[in-house]
């Protein structure tokens, strides 16, 4: 194993242990604020979409939830997979911690995703309908093939991302990885 790969290793595993150890409120604040930072991402989605009728647009949009996501350091469920995990595997925790962390964090965007989306329609309806459509569009996709597929691609994407970002010590590259992965997604 190259030496930039045991320190990138080692440090995804420091933070796995330093995750996994969090106080209860610590972890639900981190889990409400990575909810409201994606929600931002939605809502710039949403806003761009509706402006301009361009996808790519409001894809490259979405990001803005990345990007706060990468900078404040709060906790999004679907990051919680290499992380934490890594800790375990490294035999640094024990396994029964994700099952906390993953309710915590899980709960956490929940609540901060519905507050944001509900000021965002509170405060501007005219987004309501395409926020409904956007949402609705997933819901009846329904458990298929298609979707479980999508649903990997999308894991993928999020560890990669996050591989990514703990690989590095640079900021720019960091937000990089966040912009990249928030496009795709």
């Amino acid at each position: 194993m190259s030496a930039q790969v045991k320190t990138a290793f080692e440090r995804t595993v420091d933070e796995g242990v330093e995750r996994l150890r969090r106080s209860t409120p610590v972890l639900l604040a981190t889990g409400t604020v990575g909810g409201l930072d994606v929600g931002l991402g939605v809502f710039g989605l949403l806003l761009v979409h509706h402006l301009t009728g361009s996808t790519p647009l409001a894809a490259i949009a979405f990001s803005i939830g990345f990007l706060a996501l990468t900078l404040a350091n709060s906790e999004l469920f679907t990051e919680n997979f290499l992380i934490p995990v890594s800790a375990v595997v490294a035999k640094k925790i024990r396994l029964r911690a994700i099952g906390r962390l993953w309710l915590g964090s899980m709960v956490g965007n929940l609540v901060g995703g519905w507050v944001v989306m509900a000021v965002v329609i509170a405060g501007f309806p005219q987004l309501g309908n395409l926020a409904r459509s956007t949402a609705v569009h997933y819901v009846h996709a329904g458990i298929t093939l298609g979707s479980f597929c999508t649903a990997i691609l999308g894991g993928m994407v999020i560890t990669l991302m996050t591989w990514m970002q703990h690989s590095t010590e640079s900021v720019p590259a960091k937000l990089a990885a966040a912009v990249a992965s928030a496009f795709l997604l």
